[in-house]
């Protein structure tokens, strides 16, 4: 399946009960709000980094397995059927998985989510208060500064600016792992709808609201190497840190 700006394609799916699904994920707009998904029946929520994704399930029952962007508004499905009846749905099976698409992109009502009502190339997420333009990642710089006096390890500082039509910038960042990092936000304007809060998962559980003229400060030290999202409460991706 491809995550793109407008939705997922294909986005409807006929597997089988019983039977494990590698579920193959290309994500060609990772800062849209489509590449915030969410399978809530599967307990599965999965911020969709650039390029291929996997998702592995076994399906027990029968019947159907929503999925969406946190949002809601981009959709998609797969239909659970016993052995007996598998043969006699969809249409184009796809490789081992024993898995059968049957449709198209989901794509969001106009002005709600992802292209701002472009239905085209969005990604700031419009209806969500992200303005409706596309994330275009821009490196920043990180800045060594000393924790403290008696500090035998240095702090790595990276600092950005919000403005409600640009978003943060620069919205790109890399660090190393192990070592404490400051994240300084400066907030030029308040934040709109969902896009009005920003946070950073997986490295920070601190979620602060985007206030004109607020210095916002979030401190934490990376354990583990990766890709992170710098996303709004609701876990659609505004930018990315690195941890090397």
């Amino acid at each position: 399946m491809k995550e793109i700006a407008s939705g997922y394609s294909p986005n409807k799916f006929t597997i089988k009960k019983g039977v494990p699904v590698k579920w193959v994920i290309d994500a060609q707009a990772p800062y849209s709000c489509a590449s915030s998904l969410v399978v809530s029946s599967l307990k599965i929520q999965k911020t969709l980094k650039a390029g291929e994704n996997v998702i592995e399930f076994t399906p027990k029952e029968t019947g159907k397995i929503p999925f969406s962007c946190s949002m809601g508004m981009y959709t998609g499905a797969f239909t659970v059927v016993d052995d007996s009846s598998a043969g006699q749905a969809g249409n184009s099976s796809v490789d081992a998985a024993n898995i059968t698409t049957t449709q198209g992109v989901a794509s969001a009502a106009a002005g709600t989510c992802g292209s701002g009502g472009s239905g085209s190339t969005g990604g700031g997420c419009g209806g969500c208060g992200g303005g409706g333009k596309p994330v275009v990642p821009a490196e920043g710089k990180v800045e060594i500064a000393p924790v403290s006096d008696t500090a035998k390890v240095d702090e790595q500082v990276i600092k950005t600016s919000y403005t409600l039509n640009d978003d943060m910038q620069p919205n790109t960042f890399t660090v190393k792992v192990g070592q404490p990092v400051k994240f300084a936000v400066d907030v030029k304007e308040n934040g709109q709808g969902c896009m009005s809060t920003v946070a950073l998962p997986g490295l920070s559980d601190d979620v602060f609201q985007l206030i004109a003229g607020k210095k916002i400060e979030m401190v934490f030290t990376p354990s583990k190497k990766g890709v992170y999202q710098i996303t709004c409460a609701m876990g659609v991706p505004r930018g990315t840190i690195t941890v090397e």
